[in-house]
């Protein structure tokens, strides 16, 4: 799933919405692998069973996506704290640096005969 996130993201990054172009697709939330896909008004309750759950802090706030409050950086930033700066380009960095280091680090820790 991390590898399909990363080919999307460095592929397309979060251009304007093709439905609501004063908008940008949302990281993760707008991807493929998301259970909710495609589903204007998500009512959340499968983000539990997402799996990107095991990244989600155990403090999130309920009242956003919980995938948008991964730290993705040493900072502590998030998809929620990035999207308010409104630069979709550093948004897009911090993304892919996160689906990457967490690419680096499962792979680190298969067995050389897994590989």
């Amino acid at each position: 799933m991390l590898r399909l996130e990363e080919v999307a993201v460095a592929a397309c990054g979060f251009p304007p919405s093709p439905s609501a172009p004063h908008q940008h697709l949302k990281p993760f939330r707008d991807s493929i692998t998301c259970l909710y896909f495609l589903q204007a008004n998500p009512p959340g309750q499968l983000c539990e069973q997402c799996w990107l759950a095991s990244f989600v802090p155990a403090e999130y706030d309920p009242r956003a996506l919980p995938c948008h409050q991964i730290p993705l950086n040493q900072q502590g930033e998030t998809v929620l704290s990035l999207e308010a700066r409104g630069d979709p380009e550093r948004l897009k960095t911090e993304v892919l640096g996160w689906i990457r280091g967490e690419i680096a680090k499962l792979e680190r820790a298969l067995p050389e005969s897994g590989k």
